[in-house]
C-alpha cells in the first residue's frame, strides 16, 4: 500500500484452471489462494484495478472477473471503479479515461439493470459508445425501459 503498487487478480483465469485441473503451482492450485489474498487486499485497501488475464477462454466471458471480485469481497461499486477509475488511474491515463468528464474519451456502455446491485448486468451489454460514437444501440428499440441511475 505504502509504495502505491497496484493488485491486477486476473480471480476468473484461475477459477476456471481449477474447474478444469489446468495448472499447479509447486503443486497448489493458485486458485486455492487467490481466494483469501484477494480478500485480504480488499480488506487493507490495496488499490485493485480490473484485468482479465487474457487466455484460452471465450469471447466475452471476461466480464466473469466481475463476478468473482464481487464474491471474493468487494462491493459492485469497487468492481465497477476498478475497471474505470483505478485502471485509468493505474495506466497515468485518468486526464482521458476512466471517468465521465467534459474532455475525456467517450467510451460508456449501457446494460439492462442496475450492475451496483447485481453484477452480472455486465453480461447484457445493450449499448455501447466509443470514443462518442454509438456503436451498438439495443436500448432503441425499447426506449420506455430505459431509466438512468449513476452510482
Amino acid at each position: 500500500i505504502e509504495k502505491g503498487i497496484y493488485l491486477l487478480p486476473t480471480l476468473y483465469h484461475y477459477q476456471l484452471e481449477k474447474e478444469h485441473d489446468m495448472k499447479k503451482y509447486n503443486g497448489n492450485s493458485v486458485a486455492a489462494v487467490s481466494e483469501p489474498n484477494f480478500r485480504k487486499a480488499v480488506a487493507r485497501g490495496v488499490k485493485i484495478a480490473f484485468g482479465s488475464g487474457v487466455g484460452p477462454f471465450p469471447h466475452g466471458s471476461q466480464t466473469k472477473e466481475f463476478e468473482y471480485m464481487v464474491k471474493f469481497g468487494m462491493t459492485p461499486v469497487q468492481a465497477l471503479r476498478a475497471a474505470t477509475s483505478v485502471a485509468a488511474e493505474l495506466m497515468g491515463w485518468q486526464d482521458r479515461v476512466g471517468s465521465i468528464e467534459p474532455g475525456k474519451f467517450a467510451d460508456l456502455i449501457a446494460v439492462s439493470g442496475d450492475p451496483t446491485a447485481d453484477i452480472t448486468e455486465l453480461e447484457r451489454v445493450k449499448f455501447v459508445m466509443k470514443g462518442g460514437q454509438v456503436v451498438r444501440d439495443d436500448l432503441r428499440a425499447a426506449p420506455d425501459k430505459i431509466s438512468i441511475r449513476i452510482p
